[in-house]
């Protein structure tokens, strides 16, 4: 039967390729589990869902950390603008201080 040419057809997936190591590796776990397929499957399912709960348990402690680390940075800039704010004070009154000064020196020197 020849394949019909308006209809497309999708090509199967290519084998995966696995290296020796890896071939060696799934072996030796087979026969760890005394080739009994099913009991291997259960046990790589509990891992990954052992691994995926550690991986969301993770993710939340980041974004707790991210945002105390937001909260600490904001922290610190308000207290460099703090910080400013009181520079430009003192630098303000030692300005108005001089002023101050002068007009008293002016007023003293012309009594």
């Amino acid at each position: 039967m020849n394949p019909d040419p308006n209809v497309a057809t999708i090509p199967p997936a290519p084998a995966p390729t696995w290296s020796p190591e890896i071939l060696q590796a799934f072996q030796s776990l087979a026969g760890r589990h005394s080739d009994d397929f099913q009991r291997l499957a259960m046990n790589l399912y509990d891992e990954n869902h052992h691994y995926r709960g550690q991986l969301r348990d993770l993710r939340t402690q980041i974004e707790q950390l991210a945002d105390r680390a937001a909260f600490v940075l904001g922290k610190v800039d308000s207290a460099r603008r703090l910080d400013k704010c009181a520079t430009a004070a003192r630098s303000n009154r030692a300005t108005i201080r001089k002023k101050v000064m002068n007009i008293a020196s002016a007023k003293s020197a012309r009594l």
